[in-house]
């Protein structure tokens, strides 16, 4: 396996992405109503984190893959929808609760924060190791020197 440096960043941003969730996980875990406020900032940062990994990702991954063309692209267009289907679910989620007397409903709030990050991990997890595998096999191919028979 060779490396390529977007794929680094890549990694970066995604672990930028669970680090927040990790920070934040504590703060559902408890039972004190009044936890919501501390929330708010790591709502704003996984807003940033998650749009910062889908911008770097079309751009720096996505798009030469693109422009290259080939069996690759089929590949790319599924894990675009993916992305979007990923922020449609968490904005579903924040839209769902907008407006919502947080400390008045903590237990159910609780209870969706959590389910929500449980299905970030696993979508942003599988996305991960799909676009590095992706990665890898294209830009490794496209490295490759042609042979002369």
């Amino acid at each position: 396996m060779r490396i390529y440096p977007p794929l680094d960043q890549f990694h970066r941003l995604h672990a930028d992405v669970l680090t927040l969730l990790d920070r934040a996980k504590p703060y559902l875990s408890g039972r004190e109503a009044g936890a919501c406020v501390v929330l708010t900032p790591f709502r704003t940062e996984l807003t940033a984190a998650l749009h910062a990994l889908d911008a770097y990702t079309q751009r720096a991954l996505f798009s030469p893959i693109l422009s290259a063309g080939g069996p690759d692209v089929a590949t790319v267009w599924t894990l675009k929808a993916e992305y979007i289907k990923l922020g449609f679910d968490y904005q579903d989620y924040q839209r769902k609760w907008a407006g919502v007397d947080i400390d008045a409903h903590w237990a159910e709030y609780r209870l969706a924060g959590l389910a929500m990050m449980r299905h970030m991990r696993e979508r942003v997890g599988a996305l991960n190791q799909a676009i590095s595998a992706l990665c890898e096999r294209h830009f490794d191919a496209a490295r490759e020197p042609a042979t002369v028979d």
